[in-house]
């Protein structure tokens, strides 16, 4: 088993790079779990405000694929990832337009 020093942290520079640096250590499952997170933090929020279900999953998962297109460009996604809230917002919009 290998070690890692996990606290130098000389090269980071600013906040970004250490949160890409945490990213890079977890392999890749920071970026992942900050992503859903988001999708359940908008989901509740929108909900909470007497919406419909599928208008939520459709208003949270849109959302979600705008962060996850931001955080590829921050490098803490990698694109194969990103096909995942692709997929659900299109599935949702189906399953919204099919419910009216």
């Amino acid at each position: 088993m290998d070690i890692y020093n996990l606290t130098n942290l000389t090269n980071a520079n600013n906040p970004l790079e250490i949160v890409q640096e945490v990213n890079t250590l977890s392999g890749g499952w920071l970026g992942s779990f900050i992503l859903f997170t988001a999708f359940l933090l908008i989901f509740l929020v929108y909900k909470s405000s007497e919406h419909d279900t599928s208008e939520t999953f459709v208003v949270a998962s849109l959302l979600t694929v705008i962060i996850s297109i931001i955080m590829t460009a921050m490098e803490l996604l990698s694109y194969f990832v990103i096909i995942f809230p692709v997929i659900f917002f299109v599935a949702s919009l189906i399953i919204y337009k099919t419910g009216e």
